[in-house]
């Protein structure tokens, strides 16, 4: 055997330690950033939360309105189907064929279609 060949170990070098200055300071900057860091992100949170609300107020606020329209549009409805099927019921009777017409100086009506009148 050849020992000229032998394996040769590397030399391990000392890292050079840094002052302890040096490491306060270097503590602190990661500090503040982390702290910076932290900060925006909870304050990006905050306004995205608080516009997400508002914008779901907002939403909400125009579907009660449509929701109330709509409401109001199917009470009208509804009274003109009860008219309808009223008037229907009393074209059926034989009583309003008995009936006779009065005339208009008699009436004064409240409504403009004629729907209502009121004896004088």
């Amino acid at each position: 055997m050849n020992h000229q060949w032998r394996p040769v170990r590397e030399v391990k070098r000392r890292q050079r330690r840094k002052p302890l200055s040096e490491e306060i300071h270097s503590m602190y900057r990661l500090l503040t950033v982390t702290i910076i860091i932290l900060g925006v992100t909870c304050t990006g949170a905050y306004l995205y939360t608080n516009s997400d609300n508002s914008a779901q107020g907002y939403t909400l606020k125009q579907l009660q309105i449509e929701n109330e329209t709509l409401q109001s549009e199917h009470r009208k409805l509804e009274h003109r189907v009860i008219e309808a099927q009223s008037f229907i019921q009393l074209e059926g009777e034989e009583t309003i064929e008995d009936m006779t017409e009065t005339e208009n100086a008699d009436f004064t009506y409240l409504d403009e279609d004629g729907g209502l009148a009121k004896h004088e």
